[in-house]
Order: C-alpha cells, then sequence, then structure tokens
C-alpha cells in the first residue's frame, strides 16, 4: 500500500500537467471548460447561421446583439455578451464571452482567449 501510494505520488510529480500547478487535475479541467465553451460557440453559431437564412429582408450588415434575436442556442443564457455580423455573406461571431472566456471568429475557426472580452 505504502509502495503504491509513493508511486502514484511520484507518477503526479512527474506528469506534465504538475508544472502547470499544484494541483495535477487544474489544467486538464481549464481545458476541457475551453473545449465547452468552443461548442457553445460552435452552437450558437448554427442557431444565428440559421436565424439570418431564415430574415433574408434583414441585411445584418451592422452589428446585433445575440440577444436581441429570437434564437434557441443552447447555453445562451450563461452569456454575458455577444454580437455578430454578415460581412460579404459570411457571418462573424464577436465578443461572445461567458465571463470566463471571450470568443470571436467564423465557423469552425473561433479564437477564443482566458477571461471577459474588453
Amino acid at each position: 500500500s505504502a509502495i503504491i501510494s509513493s508511486l502514484s505520488l511520484n507518477f503526479i510529480i512527474n506528469s506534465p500537467f504538475y508544472a502547470f500547478s499544484k494541483s495535477p487535475f487544474k489544467y486538464p479541467i481549464a481545458k476541457s471548460k475551453k473545449n465547452t465553451f468552443r461548442e457553445t460557440l460552435s452552437g450558437l453559431y448554427r442557431s444565428v447561421e440559421i436565424y439570418v437564412a431564415e430574415h433574408p429582408e434583414k441585411s445584418f450588415n451592422e452589428y446585433t446583439s445575440i440577444f436581441s434575436i429570437d434564437i434557441d442556442a443552447e447555453n445562451l443564457n450563461k452569456l454575458k455578451s455577444g454580437r455578430f455580423i454578415v460581412e460579404n455573406g459570411v457571418l462573424y461571431l464577436e465578443d461572445i464571452s461567458n465571463g470566463d472566456f471571450c470568443g470571436r471568429g467564423r465557423k469552425d475557426n473561433f479564437e477564443i482567449i482566458e477571461g471577459a472580452c474588453s
């Protein structure tokens, strides 16, 4: 039992995650949260894309708040800010934030930074 505990502790200390924090589990959790936010952005993008397609009478060539349109996007209630624009037929998300991360970009090409949008 003591040998197993010693081996387990040695494994944790020598793991690449230990270099990031005293807790070997902090880094994977943060990465998981970032990936979850990326999935939120993808879902939001699809929802806004559908909304834009269903409303061809609107141009959306100026920034529009994601909260001002009627979309059914998962985790929308967890977002604190966000807007979108359509330029040359391409939809861009801008300043989408849940307080922990800020994202912007277009389909399958999102830039995500840690922290709220500035």
